[in-house]
């Protein structure tokens, strides 16, 4: 399986410590150069942005940037024949047996899912209890509630291609569009977590200091994209914060009647 490596090009300290990384581990990759959101202009955020468009968030530079640069992976990988590929963040930790799993995944993959989630934030996440998906040493859940990150994960042909219609106008930052089953995605996301994870990062609890690379962050403060917008009218306003409150209440029913479970998924 291919593997994609988003890259922004002032970045030479990032590129050296993942090259060392995936040579490590036995494995290649290409580089995707990433767009630097730092450089975009007004009209460009304009452009890219569906905020204040009702339910949409209001992203920041750095987290455009980022989002433009995951459907540029997306769409090199649809540039090829391959039907599947591994997308990474060029500051990840990659675990034993990643190779393994990469060249065995398209073998395993779950029928109609869409991605596989292979890093962790290393907070309790949701997953479904009764769809899972046993590996050689890992096993596989499908997501039932958002998990945060976009440091790597494996896309299929038909995934990347949902994710790129759902890219048009950017509403939520990457990794809620990856891996926020709640979003009212068309078409909607069908995505799994690998368990244990197999891929970390320096923020991810449990990670040795040892392992630390103090890679500084191109994302700077996440509370700026925190503003969400339900509308310009009163009409839009209510409507959409009753779309929220049906929404939410449909995620509740939907763990409880297909039975999730809530746990914490390690990094090895």
């Amino acid at each position: 399986m291919k593997a994609y490596v988003i890259n922004l090009a002032r970045r030479t300290d990032r590129l050296r410590y993942i090259s060392g990384e995936f040579s490590q581990a036995g494995l290649s990759f290409e580089r995707v150069e990433a767009v630097d959101g730092q450089t975009l202009s007004d009209d460009d955020i304009r452009l890219h942005r569906a905020y204040p468009d009702g339910l949409c968030y209001k992203l920041n530079r750095a987290h455009i940037g980022c989002h433009l640069s995951h459907k540029l992976a997306w769409s090199k990988f649809l540039q090829t024949a391959e039907p599947f590929a591994a997308i990474f963040e060029d500051d990840v930790h990659l675990g034993r047996g990643i190779a393994e799993l990469l060249e065995t995944a398209k073998d395993c993959f779950p029928e109609k899912a869409h991605v596989i989630k292979l890093d962790t934030w290393g907070t309790p996440i949701r997953l479904y209890k009764n769809e899972s998906h046993p590996l050689e040493t890992r096993q596989l859940f499908r997501l039932a509630g958002r998990h945060y990150g976009a440091a790597g994960y494996i896309v299929s042909r038909e995934g990347a291609k949902c994710l790129l219609t759902n890219s048009g106008k950017l509403s939520f930052g990457v990794d809620a569009l990856l891996f926020d089953p709640r979003l009212p995605l068309k078409p909607a996301i069908r995505v799994f977590q690998l368990d244990p994870a197999i891929v970390g990062q320096d923020n991810l609890r449990g990670i040795p200091e040892n392992l630390y690379q103090k890679l500084t962050s191109d994302i700077g403060n996440q509370t700026e994209c925190a503003d969400k917008s339900y509308g310009c009218s009163p009409w839009q306003i209510a409507k959409n914060r009753m779309k929220d409150r049906l929404r939410a209440f449909r995620m509740v029913a939907e763990r409880v009647l297909k039975r999730t479970v809530k746990r914490v998924i390690c990094f090895e």
